[in-house]
């Protein structure tokens, strides 16, 4: 009886959470308009925009002390992100959005430099690099096809 009770409730239970919608956040290829959702999940204290060039940079500032950039091309699509401080990587899974998948089924194809704490990863689409120590964790990820005319790697900071 109690066996059965308990795979019932797990069925229930199972079947209630399967119709409650996720929570999604902007990522790399989404929309600008999903950053405010991004700034809530983080749970940031701070949100700023900031023009550069021709792009905006949101800069998310959360309570432990991490910062994330959601960079985004005029057109309204954010072409990279970047996030460093504290002791931990924020949910990729959030920041990579729909190419989350991609990060992770090439990740075990990370390389790391010589003597150092990063790792990076190229794809077809995206390109991530990662790293640091306690304290001091740092990465940034763009897709290469998303970036503004006159714009590189090397502006996503």
């Amino acid at each position: 009886m109690y066996r059965t009770l308990s795979l019932g409730f797990l069925l229930v239970i199972t079947a209630i959470t399967m119709t409650i919608p996720l929570q999604v956040y902007a990522g790399l290829g989404e929309d600008e308009s999903t950053v405010t959702r991004d700034h809530r999940g983080f749970k940031g204290t701070n949100h700023q925009v900031t023009n550069v060039k021709n792009f905006r940079v949101h800069t998310l500032t959360l309570g432990d002390g991490v910062t994330i950039k959601e960079y985004v091309a005029g057109g309204g699509s954010i072409f990279g992100v970047t996030w460093s401080g504290g002791n931990y990587h924020p949910n990729l899974n959030t920041l990579l959005g729909k190419h989350y998948n991609e990060y992770q089924s090439h990740s075990k194809e990370m390389v790391g430099r010589r003597g150092s704490r990063f790792k990076s990863l190229k794809t077809d689409n995206i390109t991530v690099e990662m790293g640091g120590h306690m304290g001091a964790i740092s990465g940034r990820a763009w897709n290469e096809s998303l970036l503004p005319a006159g714009i590189t790697p090397n502006d996503i900071n």
